[in-house]
């Protein structure tokens, strides 16, 4: 009797040590890390001035969101204006020869310098394309304009 409390205690502490190690598959999966975009450091802001050479809402390989090219003395800046601000009713509207002035931080995303606009002057308007940490504003964004109805119960 003794032989068989002794086996089944043995045989119980294996269970449950065999239940408190992670399998092998569980230790070898790779970390998956988050998206990370540029940063947007409001201690390194500076202003630029100069004229449109482009504006598209999206650019493949870039950041996400609507470009402004500009040229300067210095060259051409990719001006990154956010997901929102050339859309919607309060969208910025530029051509290419306009005369603009910036205000944000330049950063790099995928090895490539862009300029990360918080502020843009147009044609006597002041636009606010982000907040004071970088977020991009919601530009033009409205609310539905139709009701919307919750039903409860599921169907009959």
């Amino acid at each position: 009797m003794n032989k068989v409390l002794g086996g089944l205690s043995l045989l119980t502490i294996l269970v449950i040590s065999s239940l408190a190690v992670p399998s092998r598959a569980a230790t070898n999966q790779p970390v998956k890390k988050a998206l990370q975009g540029p940063t947007y450091d409001a201690r390194k802001e500076t202003t630029i001035s100069g004229t449109v050479s482009g504006v598209k809402e999206s650019v493949p390989g870039k950041l996400m969101g609507g470009h402004l090219f500009l040229s300067s003395g210095t060259g051409t800046v990719d001006a990154h204006l956010g997901p929102f601000a050339l859309r919607g009713r309060e969208s910025v509207k530029l051509t290419a020869g306009e005369q603009v002035k910036l205000v944000g931080v330049m950063s790099t995303f995928h090895g490539s310098q862009v300029f990360l606009v918080r502020t843009l002057e147009a044609d006597g308007h002041t636009y606010q394309i982000r907040g004071a940490k970088g977020m991009p504003h919601l530009m033009g964004a409205t609310q539905p304009t139709h009701a919307v109805s919750v039903l409860k119960g599921g169907s009959r």
